[in-house]
């Protein structure tokens, strides 16, 4: 996350603010152009389902696996080009702060179950 600056966005009451968007994480199915099966995390404004969370730091993230621990983060334009969607959306809905926290710790492969965010977004990867 190198061009996020979490303590700039907190002082600037960004993660806080009440922009009347309802965030929600989104998990789909995908295929990678490579032929390789997956998921993808992006964080979407749940009215619309249109993605939104690159505009305060949580870029779409793509795995290769299941939902597990060790799954294989990719990269676009690096590991695939495009990829094929499938139905299986499922949502959990989050505020910025929950959403930049699930981020940080997906890109760690922190353990969720704590008290800001109790439950593991991995489990919800398609099986």
């Amino acid at each position: 996350m190198e061009n996020f600056n979490f303590k700039k966005y907190l002082a600037e009451g960004r993660l806080f603010e009440d922009d009347d968007i309802t965030y929600a994480l989104h998990i789909t199915t995908v295929e990678y152009d490579n032929g390789k099966m997956g998921y993808m995390y992006e964080v979407v404004d749940l009215d619309t389902e249109e993605e939104v969370g690159s505009e305060f730091g949580f870029k779409p993230l793509y795995f290769i696996g299941s939902g597990d621990v060790n799954d294989q983060q990719v990269f676009k334009d690096k590991d695939f080009n495009s990829i094929k969607t499938y139905g299986m959306y499922q949502d959990e809905v989050v505020n910025k702060e929950q959403a930049l926290y699930i981020y940080n710790g997906l890109l760690k492969g922190d353990d969720f179950f704590g008290d800001k965010i109790p439950f593991d977004p991995r489990e919800l990867a398609p099986m």
